[in-house]
């Protein structure tokens, strides 16, 4: 028997998407993905609102700077990137599945 192979996917984020990221980020519960996160990194709790004007921006640069991650179409996670320095092509990037 052949074994099924997932579909994993990046593309841009969608109104839903916005609320499932909302939702990890400062709704569920145990918030075990903020315990990987640096304490040195602060952030500020912001109203679904606020969140939701946060990606009216978002992604106008050439180089996305989130996408969604998706498995069989199911939001896995997020992949997000900055510029370190553009004159260099310094691109972070971090994963948060």
């Amino acid at each position: 028997m052949k074994e099924q192979e997932s579909k994993i996917m990046l593309r841009e984020p969608s109104n839903k998407d916005v609320n499932d990221i909302y939702y990890w980020k400062y709704e569920e519960e145990k918030q075990e993905a903020k315990k990987w996160n640096g304490p040195y990194i602060e952030e500020p709790h912001l109203t679904k609102d606020e969140f939701h004007q946060s990606f009216q921006d978002i992604n106008k640069d050439e180089v996305p700077s989130l996408l969604v991650v998706t498995v069989d179409g199911e939001f896995m996670g997020t992949l997000n990137s900055y510029w370190v320095d553009k004159n260099t092509d310094w691109l972070e990037i971090g994963i948060v599945i």
